[in-house]
């Protein structure tokens, strides 16, 4: 199996490392890809797919649906939409054109915004969850490629496991709460200066008592656009300041972020300061392994024994599992290739180049190839 190799003295960076800060996270993250694939590697192994199986042709596809994560909303894909469908239809030919929907969480975007009023983190996940399954009911969706990044990543794993039978591929886009929390990053704090420790004891009592972001915004009246436009320039960096879609995207993110809060305040239920998860999933995807007994093209993983009775193999026996991270992403991509490495499912890595955690937009080009890549992998695999 080939491997991504990564210099360490080759290191790229994204917003807090430009600033001469924890550059040794960087280290991490970068040397984290060392188990990972990218969109080169992805190219040459659906070719060899082909040149042993010649052109897939199918009639159809299932939908293919595309989420946000938070404080954010369905529209960053626009971008990279053209470029998933080309590098798709360059690699499986397909009758009728795959239908892609992008939709906004419940109480998120454009969606509706009902009171939050969930305590614990099950019902935070169920708020997500639940409404996910409604849309697809209304939709009448019986399988589907679902796809979604940072906290929606989060959410469209915990609803893998709930409605297993609906997922023909998840694709985890920089998800977060993965990792479980290390019992040394609370005694790490203590080796900080006092202004440090500070400052994050008093954000952890705001995120603690609710507080969001977007409350921020919201309080600061007119002057909450400037604070947007500010976030956008920090974060997008990588993108000139000329290209339109800065301005496109700051006009955008504050009518959203603006509106009144809802599904916002879910944030201290799924996650502590530091953004931990209370249940993490590298602890709960394992139970997504008994859904894979079918799924090949994974490497060393193909000949794993799978524990599953039958009623399990009728809700689903092949769902393919897929990662996607930024190169200089700080949630680092190394937590899921363990989960590869030590076999706990059936999945890949891919990392997208020139990029971090904002990875659909810093480099939505590369994003597009590699999603659309990915998704034609699957569909192969699967003819």
């Amino acid at each position: 199996e080939q491997f991504v190799n990564v210099d360490e003295n080759d290191i790229k960076n994204d917003g807090q490392a430009i600033e001469g800060k924890s550059m040794n996270r960087f280290f991490q993250r970068t040397s984290g890809q060392q188990g990972s694939s990218n969109y080169s590697l992805l190219q040459k192994e659906i070719d060899n797919y082909l040149l042993q199986n010649k052109l897939v042709k199918k009639q159809s596809i299932v939908p293919i649906v595309l989420s946000h994560g938070y404080g954010c909303a369905g529209g960053i894909f626009i971008p990279s939409i053209s470029t998933i469908y080309q590098t798709l239809l360059s690699r499986v030919s397909i009758e009728e054109a795959p239908v892609c929907h992008i939709i906004d969480w419940l109480g998120n975007g454009m969606s509706s915004r009902p009171e939050f009023q969930c305590e614990t983190t099950r019902e935070a996940e169920d708020w997500f969850v639940e409404s996910l399954e409604e849309w697809r009911k209304a939709m009448n969706i019986d399988k589907m490629i679902l796809c979604a990044h940072s906290l929606g990543g989060y959410m469209v794993a915990i609803y893998a496991m709930r409605y297993p039978q609906y997922i023909e591929h998840l694709i985890l886009i920089s998800p977060v709460g993965v990792p479980s929390r290390p019992p040394e990053s609370t005694e790490a704090l203590k080796n900080y200066s006092w202004k440090v420790r500070t400052t994050f004891k008093a954000f952890a009592k705001l995120w603690n008592s609710g507080w969001t972001p977007h409350d921020l915004v919201r309080i600061s009246g007119p002057k909450g656009k400037v604070l947007i436009e500010k976030i956008v320039q920090k974060r997008l960096f990588r993108i000139e300041d000329d290209n339109p879609l800065k301005n496109l995207l700051a006009e955008y993110l504050y009518h959203v972020i603006a509106q009144e809060g809802s599904g916002e305040y879910a944030l201290n239920k799924i996650l502590q300061p530091g953004a931990w998860a209370y249940h993490p999933l590298a602890i709960r995807l394992g139970e997504l392994k008994k859904y894979q007994k079918n799924v090949t093209g994974y490497g060393y993983n193909d000949d794993d024994n799978i524990d599953s009775d039958d009623v399990e193999n009728v809700l689903n026996s092949n769902m393919k599992i897929d990662f996607i991270y930024g190169e200089t992403d700080w949630m680092t991509s190394a937590h899921a290739v363990k989960l590869k490495q030590e076999s706990v499912i059936k999945c890949e890595v891919y990392i997208n180049d020139d990029c971090g955690h904002q990875l659909i937009l810093e480099n939505a080009k590369g994003f597009g190839k590699l999603l659309g890549g990915v998704i034609a992998k699957g569909q192969i695999l699967s003819n």
